[in-house]
């Protein structure tokens, strides 16, 4: 399983850290910032996990909900990672939605937030899904930073 990254110099990052990494991990960020390179290392690794870029693309949103449980029952259930980019809201308040009604999976979630303060700076902001939960009834948008 992978726990934590250090990325140098692959594709757009320069540099790049990811702490805290948990089964089921949501990655946002503005368009740029690094979320399909991100994706891109990790399944250039060896490993047991499924990488989802820009998830709800050719999904229909009536099926968000079913599709984001099978991932968090099947990460639950065979400790498998996914990886999964959005820049959707509709899907960070629909996963919100089932990990209140589901609190076992709420330990082996995290979000990311891919942001660059600056040109060759890329930094990984992470949520445990109590903050995740949190700012996401909030006035912050968790998709870019």
């Amino acid at each position: 399983m992978i726990t934590e990254l250090y990325i140098k110099n692959f594709r757009n990052l320069k540099e790049l850290e990811v702490k805290n990494i948990s089964l089921v991990n949501t990655i946002c960020g503005l368009n740029g910032s690094g979320k399909t390179s991100l994706l891109e290392y990790i399944d250039s690794k060896k490993g047991y996990y499924f990488v989802f870029d820009e998830f709800e693309n050719g999904l229909h949103y009536t099926e968000y909900k079913e599709y984001l449980s099978r991932i968090l029952r099947d990460a639950h259930k065979h400790k498998v990672q996914f990886f999964i980019t959005t820049h959707s809201k509709e899907i960070l308040e629909t996963l919100n939605e089932i990990l209140k009604e589901n609190k076992e999976y709420q330990e082996n979630f995290t979000h990311y937030i891919l942001s660059s303060p600056a040109k060759d700076k890329k930094i990984a902001y992470n949520y445990n899904y109590d903050e995740f939960s949190a700012t996401l009834g909030s006035d912050f948008d968790l998709r870019d930073n």
